[in-house]
């Protein structure tokens, strides 16, 4: 099989589908030709389908991807508050005894 640009670039979009990354063109709501009426009823829209994805992921891969593109939890950043809040409150007391 020789390898050209085009076959490389649908061997590429074929494992990217087979991955669950990308949709397979043409989508479900798409007219398949030109003058063609979508589909009326969309059963599961994006949100959904990630939503479910995500909730099959084991939670290590899913906080690995929320890492990726800055996301933590809100339990996470209430503690960095108390704990940083906790802190200046030591460093003023500790100041306010000349420790500092």
């Amino acid at each position: 099989m020789k390898l050209t640009h085009q076959t490389i670039k649908d061997i590429i979009l074929q494992v990217l589908e087979d991955m669950d990354l990308i949709l397979p063109l043409p989508l479900k709501a798409e007219p398949t030709s030109p003058g063609e009426e979508p589909p009326e009823v969309i059963q599961e829209s994006v949100e959904e389908k990630i939503m479910s994805v995500l909730l099959k992921m084991k939670p290590e891969r899913r906080a690995s991807i929320f890492n990726r593109f800055g996301f933590v939890k809100q339990a996470d950043v209430t503690a960095k508050i108390q704990s940083n809040i906790l802190k200046n409150i030591s460093n003023i007391n500790r100041a306010q005894k000349g420790d500092l």
